[in-house]
């Protein structure tokens, strides 16, 4: 006897039936005019649409719908109905969080999911922890974050905009990309200075070294 047939929630179902649709239509254009996407917007029977921008070429159009659609399956995954409420963009490889989740937990899960995620290269969190009507979140974990990602800015040694800042009771989490592990070790260190940080766990990755090219062979005048 078969096994009992497991549903994902509507939503995602048809999140997923539409991010289908849309590389599709994706696809069509892209052959139809040889790799150079003009901006149009392909409305399906739903009230869903698809932007194709004049400023994202056809190749990371199709990464960032494939994105789209990875991230949600894998937060439903992680999280299951913690995040139904979850929202999810992605554009020019920036991922854009919005909605809500019932833990402070939940706001780190849907983070971390975002940022191991191919193709990514920014995760911007607007998600809201809310259980009913109350919110959650601490205005104190709010302040650190908020003073974690000043340091950084002012950090030659670092790049603010590849780093992920999340606090939740006084525990700092760090997720992004590295460009070097002495930039990584700086960012940890400042995060660590600032009052109220109790710990900081990262989630960042190390961006791989490119290779290095060998130098050209010097050429004497009888070689020429």
């Amino acid at each position: 006897m078969d096994g009992p047939m497991h549903y994902l929630p509507f939503s995602i179902q048809f999140g997923t039936i539409s991010r289908l649709f849309s590389i599709f239509v994706m696809l069509v254009a892209g052959m139809s005019l040889s790799g150079c996407i003009a901006a149009a917007v392909v409305a399906g029977a739903s009230a869903t649409g698809v932007m194709i921008a004049q400023e994202r070429t056809f190749g990371t159009a199709f990464d960032d719908s494939t994105a789209d659609m990875d991230i949600q399956m894998r937060l439903e995954k992680a999280g299951g109905k913690a995040m139904g409420n979850v929202n999810v963009d992605v554009h020019d490889g920036l991922v854009l969080l919005t909605g809500t989740v019932p833990r402070p937990e939940d706001r780190v899960t849907a983070a971390r999911v975002a940022w191991d995620t191919n193709s990514i290269s920014e995760v911007i969190n607007e998600l809201e922890v809310r259980d009913g009507s109350r919110f959650l979140r601490l205005p104190k974990d709010r302040w650190i974050s908020t003073r974690v990602r000043s340091s950084f800015m002012v950090a030659s040694q670092v790049r603010n905009i590849n780093f992920g800042v999340e606090t939740i009771d006084g525990t700092v989490y760090l997720f992004g990309i590295a460009r070097s592990q002495s930039e990584l070790d700086v960012a940890i260190a400042r995060a660590r200075r600032i009052g109220g940080v109790k710990q900081v766990v990262s989630h960042v990755r190390i961006k791989p070294a490119p290779p290095r090219q060998s130098l050209p062979q010097p050429v004497t005048v009888g070689q020429l």
